[in-house]
Protein backbone atom coordinates (compact mmCIF):
# COMPACT_ATOMS: atom_id res chain seq x y z
CA UNK A 1 0.00 0.00 0.00
CA UNK A 2 1.37 3.49 -0.76
CA UNK A 3 -0.14 6.68 -0.93
CA UNK A 4 -3.15 4.90 0.34
CA UNK A 5 -3.56 3.06 -3.01
CA UNK A 6 -3.22 -0.99 -3.25
CA UNK A 7 -0.75 -1.90 -5.85
CA UNK A 8 -0.63 -5.42 -7.10
CA UNK A 9 1.43 -7.77 -9.70
CA UNK A 10 1.08 -10.88 -10.88
CA UNK A 11 1.74 -13.68 -8.45
CA UNK A 12 4.00 -17.00 -9.30
CA UNK A 13 5.11 -19.60 -7.40
CA UNK A 14 8.40 -20.28 -6.21
CA UNK A 15 8.14 -23.10 -8.35
CA UNK A 16 6.62 -21.45 -11.31
CA UNK A 17 8.77 -22.42 -14.50
CA UNK A 18 7.06 -21.08 -17.19
CA UNK A 19 5.51 -24.15 -19.06
CA UNK A 20 2.57 -23.09 -20.74
CA UNK A 21 0.51 -25.15 -23.42
CA UNK A 22 3.51 -25.76 -26.39
CA UNK A 23 2.54 -24.10 -29.32
CA UNK A 24 3.26 -27.16 -31.82
CA UNK A 25 0.96 -29.06 -29.54
CA UNK A 26 -2.20 -31.03 -30.82
CA UNK A 27 -4.51 -28.19 -29.89
CA UNK A 28 -7.21 -25.90 -31.63
CA UNK A 29 -5.81 -22.62 -32.05
CA UNK A 30 -8.42 -20.75 -30.37
CA UNK A 31 -6.65 -22.18 -27.51
CA UNK A 32 -3.06 -21.13 -28.11
CA UNK A 33 -4.68 -17.46 -28.86
CA UNK A 34 -6.32 -18.26 -25.61
CA UNK A 35 -3.35 -18.86 -23.49
CA UNK A 36 -1.57 -15.42 -24.36
CA UNK A 37 -4.92 -13.56 -24.18
CA UNK A 38 -5.67 -15.00 -20.49
CA UNK A 39 -1.79 -13.90 -19.36
CA UNK A 40 -2.01 -10.44 -20.90
CA UNK A 41 -5.59 -10.04 -19.35
CA UNK A 42 -4.26 -11.08 -16.17
CA UNK A 43 -1.36 -8.35 -16.19
CA UNK A 44 -4.01 -5.87 -17.19
CA UNK A 45 -6.13 -6.38 -14.29
CA UNK A 46 -3.48 -7.15 -11.52
CA UNK A 47 -0.29 -4.13 -12.47
CA UNK A 48 -2.11 -0.72 -12.88
CA UNK A 49 1.86 0.51 -12.01
CA UNK A 50 3.15 0.85 -15.16
CA UNK A 51 6.78 0.01 -14.24
CA UNK A 52 5.01 -3.44 -12.95
CA UNK A 53 2.69 -3.77 -15.79
CA UNK A 54 5.89 -3.64 -17.95
CA UNK A 55 7.91 -6.41 -16.01
CA UNK A 56 5.40 -8.49 -15.84
CA UNK A 57 4.65 -8.33 -20.06
CA UNK A 58 8.45 -9.24 -20.46
CA UNK A 59 8.31 -12.06 -18.15
CA UNK A 60 5.52 -13.32 -19.93
CA UNK A 61 7.04 -12.72 -23.27
CA UNK A 62 9.89 -14.98 -22.12
CA UNK A 63 7.42 -17.80 -21.42
CA UNK A 64 5.80 -17.60 -24.19
CA UNK A 65 8.32 -17.60 -26.41
CA UNK A 66 10.23 -20.61 -24.57
CA UNK A 67 6.88 -22.39 -25.28
CA UNK A 68 7.02 -21.48 -29.19
CA UNK A 69 4.92 -19.15 -29.82
CA UNK A 70 5.33 -16.86 -32.55
CA UNK A 71 6.44 -13.13 -32.28
CA UNK A 72 3.96 -11.47 -34.21
CA UNK A 73 1.11 -13.68 -33.05
CA UNK A 74 1.82 -12.18 -29.39
CA UNK A 75 2.36 -8.82 -30.73
CA UNK A 76 -0.71 -9.15 -32.45
CA UNK A 77 -2.99 -10.13 -29.21
CA UNK A 78 -0.63 -8.27 -26.70
CA UNK A 79 -1.01 -4.60 -28.44
CA UNK A 80 -5.41 -5.50 -29.36
CA UNK A 81 -8.02 -2.96 -27.65
CA UNK A 82 -9.43 -4.98 -24.75
CA UNK A 83 -12.65 -6.58 -25.61
CA UNK A 84 -16.13 -4.80 -23.47
CA UNK A 85 -17.44 -8.07 -22.29
CA UNK A 86 -20.82 -6.18 -21.52
CA UNK A 87 -21.55 -5.37 -25.45
CA UNK A 88 -24.21 -7.24 -26.80
CA UNK A 89 -22.93 -9.40 -29.61
CA UNK A 90 -24.84 -11.27 -32.51
CA UNK A 91 -22.58 -14.23 -32.31
CA UNK A 92 -23.32 -14.76 -28.22
CA UNK A 93 -27.04 -15.85 -29.21
CA UNK A 94 -28.04 -19.09 -27.68
CA UNK A 95 -27.22 -21.91 -30.13
CA UNK A 96 -29.44 -23.94 -31.82
CA UNK A 97 -27.86 -27.20 -31.77
CA UNK A 98 -24.58 -29.09 -30.95
CA UNK A 99 -21.77 -31.45 -33.11
CA UNK A 100 -19.48 -33.30 -31.98
CA UNK A 101 -16.43 -34.70 -33.76
CA UNK A 102 -13.01 -35.78 -33.06
CA UNK A 103 -9.75 -33.52 -32.99
CA UNK A 104 -7.75 -33.26 -36.16
CA UNK A 105 -5.45 -30.38 -36.26
CA UNK A 106 -6.94 -28.30 -39.58
CA UNK A 107 -9.66 -30.10 -40.66
CA UNK A 108 -11.54 -29.57 -37.52
CA UNK A 109 -11.24 -25.81 -37.43
CA UNK A 110 -12.88 -25.83 -40.77
CA UNK A 111 -15.80 -27.36 -39.83
CA UNK A 112 -16.48 -24.91 -36.44
CA UNK A 113 -16.46 -22.25 -39.21
CA UNK A 114 -19.30 -24.15 -41.63
CA UNK A 115 -21.37 -24.83 -38.59
CA UNK A 116 -20.93 -21.69 -36.68
CA UNK A 117 -22.74 -20.32 -39.98
CA UNK A 118 -25.76 -22.12 -39.32
CA UNK A 119 -25.64 -21.46 -35.40
CA UNK A 120 -23.98 -24.67 -34.82
CA UNK A 121 -22.32 -25.13 -31.60
CA UNK A 122 -19.03 -27.61 -32.28
CA UNK A 123 -17.20 -29.58 -29.85
CA UNK A 124 -14.21 -31.58 -29.88
CA UNK A 125 -13.60 -34.62 -28.12
CA UNK A 126 -10.52 -37.78 -28.24
CA UNK A 127 -11.23 -41.07 -28.18
CA UNK A 128 -8.06 -42.17 -27.61
CA UNK A 129 -7.36 -41.28 -23.78
CA UNK A 130 -5.60 -42.78 -21.07
CA UNK A 131 -8.42 -43.73 -19.41
CA UNK A 132 -10.07 -45.42 -22.45
CA UNK A 133 -7.21 -47.71 -22.28
CA UNK A 134 -6.70 -48.90 -19.45
CA UNK A 135 -11.29 -49.32 -18.50
CA UNK A 136 -12.39 -49.49 -15.10
CA UNK A 137 -9.80 -51.00 -13.06
CA UNK A 138 -10.88 -50.81 -9.88
CA UNK A 139 -12.75 -53.89 -8.50
CA UNK A 140 -16.78 -54.39 -7.53
CA UNK A 141 -16.42 -55.17 -4.00
CA UNK A 142 -19.71 -57.52 -3.34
Amino acid sequence: MKGGSLYTTVYRKPTHTGCYLHFDSNHPFHVKRGVIQSLVNRVNLLCPNEQDHKIEMEISWKDWLSNAYPADLVQSIMYRKPINVNEDKQSNREPLSMVSTPYSRGVSEKFRKIYKRYNTRTIFKTKCTLGSYLGKTIPRLN
